[in-house]
């Protein structure tokens, strides 16, 4: 009875379950493109997002470094006006500071000037390896942290001189060789409680900067009235203040090197070592102050689940429903006629 019918019930079948199959993979495809594309905009946002603030946070810099080109004598009253708005604004910025270079005969007459703006115990010190506070050591000129805000967590620092620091001494001295933005490589900041990093970016600046005839600053004005700005930033409160909590994807800030050399700034644990080439991870490389940044944005597993997950399954269950109607009608019509 079932013999005849074979090729004329199996074939419609076969095809149709092809068909039916290759389609099925085809919506999944489709479905998986549209949760990249999806990615890629949020992806695009998030790059957008960290870049502008960064940027921002050097226009704060070139602020605060227009405040002691345009005037001849900052106080410290002037200085926390200044700092505030921008600290209000910004909660990754843990410091706003200035040095101010001193040459040793002005050095007494510099530390009687503080301590008439209130500051009664301010000194000039020298940073041990281990944190604690020296005797400052003889030289011709000092590099001094004269103002920080917010004062009352970053006290103990005001006094500081930069000489006894090397990673501060280089990044001053290429600021001023280059004249413009430094950034520091992360590490972690004195008053760093946690475990996350932070970055200082310097600009050198004097207070007659705008004299078009100075082609050096140091060789043009006297020492004293040099001065170097700086902004303190924490890098893990940057991200956690950018990225939504309902971002669906991860973001790594790191290094722009490539491979085993890169290294983690701030982001989940790990997220350097993930595989740039994967089409769920977007790194993008941007330049921050002199140094190269990368920004890497993974798309998370929710996220690619959620985009049409049930769409597939539907047309597929609807497609095996079709063949076994299909099936049904075949059997019956062939059945009838034959």
């Amino acid at each position: 009875l079932w013999r005849p019918r074979r090729l004329t019930v199996a074939l419609p079948i076969i095809c149709i379950t092809l068909i039916a199959s290759v389609a099925v993979l085809r919506v999944g495809n489709w479905e998986r493109e549209r949760a990249l594309t999806n990615f890629k905009l949020v992806s695009d946002d998030l790059h957008h997002r960290i870049e502008t603030r960064l940027h921002e946070h050097l226009l704060v810099l070139q602020a605060l470094r227009g405040v002691f080109v345009g005037s001849e004598d900052v106080t410290r009253r002037e200085f926390r006006q200044v700092a505030d708005p921008w600290l209000l604004r910004y909660p990754s910025i843990q410091a706003m500071g200035v040095y101010t270079l001193v040459e040793q005969a002005d050095l007494a007459a510099f530390v009687a000037a503080r301590r008439d703006e209130g500051l009664s115990d301010f000194e000039v010190f020298d940073r041990g390896e281990g944190g604690q506070r020296r005797p400052v050591r003889s030289a011709p000129r000092y590099e001094v942290l004269t103002y920080i805000e917010p004062l009352t967590r970053n006290r103990a620092a005001i006094g500081l001189s930069a000489d006894s620091i090397d990673l501060v001494r280089r990044a001053i001295d290429r600021s001023a060789l280059l004249d413009a933005p430094v950034v520091t490589r992360p590490f972690r900041l004195t008053q760093e409680t946690g475990h996350q990093l932070g970055v200082v970016v310097y600009w050198r600046v004097s207070q007659r900067m705008g004299d078009p005839t100075a082609v050096h600053p140091q060789e043009t004005h006297p020492a004293s009235e040099l001065n170097t700005v700086f902004v303190t930033m924490r890098l893990d409160d940057l991200l956690n203040n950018i990225v939504p909590t309902d971002a669906q994807a991860s973001v790594c800030l790191m290094s722009g090197s490539q491979g085993s050399l890169r290294q983690r700034y701030a982001g989940p644990a790990g997220c350097e070592l993930a595989n740039s080439g994967d089409e769920t991870v977007d790194d993008r490389q941007f330049q921050f102050a002199d140094d190269i940044w990368t920004v890497r944005v993974t798309a998370s597993a929710p996220l690619l689940a959620s985009q049409g997950r049930w769409s597939a399954w539907f047309f597929a269950a609807s497609g095996m429903l079709a063949v076994g109607l299909l099936c049904a009608f075949l059997l019956l019509v062939t059945g009838r006629t034959l």
